[in-house]
């Protein structure tokens, strides 16, 4: 039996017109470089698939999200 890679999806939750708390940092651009980040150190340090809903300052519909 051959295992397959474990799937990571990580979604930050905010972007294009929902920014999420504005103050000091707008969230979402927070958020976006977050998941950025997290996805780089997975696929640098475990052998695993990982999917991000957001590459880029988008809002994606929960269909969207759940279809990738």
């Amino acid at each position: 039996m051959t295992m397959s890679k474990p799937r990571i999806f990580l979604d930050a939750g905010h972007g294009g017109a929902d920014s999420g708390a504005v103050g000091y940092v707008v969230e979402a651009e927070d958020t976006i470089k977050t998941v950025k980040y997290m996805a780089e150190c997975f696929r640098d340090n475990y052998e695993c698939e990982v999917y991000a809903d957001t590459s880029a300052d988008s809002l994606a519909t929960i269909t969207a999200r759940a279809n990738k």
